[in-house]
């Protein structure tokens, strides 16, 4: 059910966008219902049971016309979207330029300036096996924030996915560049020649996506 679980994710997610850094170093934010689309039924049963075992609820879809119907349309928040690439009718990069789309209208209408106008960000992460530099550069351009390369590791991948969540939550509007301090008690990324982008970094195996790519 996404009626309560999503109102406590918007609440947890959105409205922590931004907060100020915690005081203590275990002063975590946690993830509440995530939305877990691919039209692969048995790669969303196994992300779901990941989740679950972490104490955290998903919303599911299997192609990027669930994500629009729910994100836009219906207006549902989450605090993080896997969202896979390759699906039948709409894929993952489209719904996402959909929804990025969508929060630029929702931003404008509010008005430039005030203080309600920016729409909270949708944490978007790429589930997929299509993870040449060229796709990564694709996914950032429609505004996916994030890729996990299929095969995930499970065991791993709610601990990762956690960290991106608490770091974005505990930067945001801090145009935080690598290299400068973190908040307190915000999950630190790890830097590795192998990302796509000059300024990309890591949690374990997901890569967050940087502004300028390493050369093709």
């Amino acid at each position: 059910g996404a009626g309560a679980g999503v109102a406590a994710a918007a609440a947890a997610g959105a409205s922590a966008l931004p907060l100020a850094p915690p005081q203590a170093a275990d002063a975590q934010i946690v993830l509440h219902e995530v939305m877990i689309v691919d039209d692969a039924a048995v790669n969303v049963k196994v992300l779901q049971r990941a989740f679950a075992k972490g104490g955290v609820t998903s919303t599911t879809g299997e192609d990027g016309q669930d994500m629009v119907r729910m994100l836009v349309n219906q207006g549902m928040r989450f605090d993080v979207v896997l969202l896979d690439e390759n699906m039948r009718h709409m894929n993952g990069s489209t719904a996402t330029e959909e929804l990025r789309k969508h929060e630029a209208r929702i931003s404008m209408s509010r008005g430039e300036g005030s203080a309600a106008a920016a729409q909270p960000h949708q944490l978007v992460i790429a589930t997929t096996g299509n993870s040449s530099p060229t796709d990564r550069v694709r996914y950032q351009r429609a505004g996916l924030d994030a890729i996990m390369v299929k095969p995930m590791n499970h065991r791993l991948l709610v601990k990762w996915v956690t960290d991106f969540f608490n770091f974005r939550a505990l930067t945001a509007g801090t145009n935080w560049k690598l290299g400068q301090p973190l908040p307190e008690g915000c999950p630190k990324p790890e830097v590795k020649k192998s990302s796509s982008f000059e300024d990309g970094f890591y949690f374990g195996d997901l890569e967050v996506f940087g502004v300028i790519p390493r050369s093709l």
